[in-house]
């Protein structure tokens, strides 16, 4: 027999849910007065929650600031269930595309938790390739897709996600400089840090209010033409057809293009 939802309770849970579905909505970090207030209870009642919540990297805690706003960890643990799987199957005919015509591998990158994370990815379809691993994390002081990232986030959030990456600054310095260039140009070209001879390519798909929702990255890995006898896409090419693929993948997702067009 079907029993009714009301029949069973579990406030603490309740609580925890309420606390998510308004960071959710939320269009920036809400204090633990303003929670409170919201959902018409007690700081008594919602601070354990937030602890645990916070201890479990569901919520991110500014202690600067006393502020509280969603991680991206609820998406890593949908990433696995088949609707999310769906959601991001949209992007994978792009990926596929844009591969092919570079004989490159690329991936999709978000914000989380003080790296970019890759959520989408495809492998070069030539025999030689650099690609990085799905759930893959990048310092985003140290990559294409981090810069491009703090490129096109506002001011406050930028400030904050460097500040709390670990960057010496040094780092801080090299990347708000290129940040500049890449806010001026609409995307990153820059030698990757970590590999010789791999450049990143790197820009952003934009939401509707013109922020980075997620970054497209392609490993640009050097090759010989002459010694491997094969026709390379040049730099300059990728680049263009990098351009084309951010434009359409902003708009499959949602957002809008407020970029040059290609």
């Amino acid at each position: 027999m079907a029993q009714n939802k009301a029949e069973y309770r579990a406030p603490a849970l309740e609580k925890a849910l309420d606390i998510l579905e308004l960071l959710s909505q939320s269009k920036r970090p809400l204090t633990k007065k303003e929670i409170s207030e919201r959902l018409e209870k007690t700081v008594n009642e919602i601070f354990r929650m937030l602890e645990v919540l916070k201890v479990r990297e569901y919520v991110l805690h500014d202690e600067v600031q006393g502020t509280y706003e969603l991680s991206l960890k609820m998406f890593e643990m949908s990433n696995l269930h088949l609707p999310m799987k769906r959601v991001l199957k949209s992007a994978a005919p792009e990926l596929v595309e844009l591969s092919e015509l570079v004989q490159q591998s690329c991936h999709l990158s978000v914000y989380d938790r003080g790296n970019m994370l890759v959520v989408a990815r495809q492998e070069s379809p030539y025999k030689m390739g650099f690609s990085l691993s799905l759930g893959a994390r990048i310092d985003i002081f140290g990559s294409g897709s981090g810069i491009v990232m703090l490129a096109f986030t506002d001011e406050e959030s930028r400030t904050k996600r460097l500040d709390s990456s670990g960057a010496s600054r040094k780092e801080k310095a090299f990347v708000l400089q290129e940040v500049e260039k890449t806010m001026r140009l609409g995307f990153y070209v820059g030698e990757s840090p970590q590999v010789s001879g791999l450049t990143n390519i790197s820009l952003p798909i934009l939401s509707l209010h013109g922020e980075a929702n997620a970054v497209l990255t392609i490993p640009y890995l050097t090759l010989n033409a002459m010694s491997l006898h094969h026709q390379v896409v040049d730099r300059e090419q990728v680049i263009v057809y990098a351009q084309r693929s951010a434009q359409r993948l902003t708009k499959v997702l949602g957002g809008k293009w407020h970029l040059p067009e290609v």
